[in-house]
């Protein structure tokens, strides 16, 4: 693949904003996936531009969370849906709808990462830093069972999420029987 530069993603702007192809190559890797021999490429064009968004966000993601946990690094990021079928059939328990299928999940580990307190420890103070750096974090987890950091992000295309966090919330607080609705 050659470089792309990235314009406009979304009606985002990107000045001169290069990813090459070895960044798509880091964010598509997945250690199953050649074992099995399993294509790992993008699915669709918005997966490739939300992981390109994502790539972009990714430094301001890690310093944020390497004011917590030092040393922290991307573990995985996409996951094409032919390889989460892979995965399931391999005894992953892997969601059906995860938002690394669209680019949208980035997992983050560190050395001598362990289930437990020291897993969960800062994980608000991380969200709180992510929350400032401009990218919309539709959740954070402490994952125990294979310990990572898992963040998923709201579309920077509004393709998925029709509306982000802030502009439900507004609704809610607009709307006088805001617990009626389901979110």
């Amino acid at each position: 693949m050659d470089p792309v530069t990235l314009a406009t993603l979304g009606g985002i702007a990107y000045a001169n904003h290069r990813i090459n192809a070895a960044v798509i190559k880091r964010f598509t890797y997945s250690r199953t996936a050649v074992a099995t021999g399993t294509d790992n490429t993008p699915d669709t064009p918005e997966d490739l531009q939300r992981l390109l968004w994502l790539a972009s966000m990714e430094p301001k993601i890690l310093a944020a969370v390497r004011t917590v946990h030092p040393g922290a690094f991307t573990s995985n990021v996409y996951r094409s849906d032919l390889l989460n079928i892979v995965l399931r059939q391999h005894g992953y328990a892997t969601a059906k709808h995860s938002r690394h299928l669209y680019g949208l999940g980035l997992d983050v580990a560190w050395k001598g990462i362990s289930a437990g307190p020291t897993l969960d420890a800062g994980l608000r103070a991380v969200r709180d830093a992510i929350a400032g750096i401009g990218a919309e974090l539709r959740d954070a987890i402490a994952e125990h069972d294979n310990p990572h950091l898992h963040f998923d992000f709201f579309d920077p295309l509004r393709l998925i999420d029709k509306r982000t966090r802030a502009t439900r919330w507004k609704q809610k607080r607009a709307d006088k029987s805001w617990h009626t609705l389901n979110w």
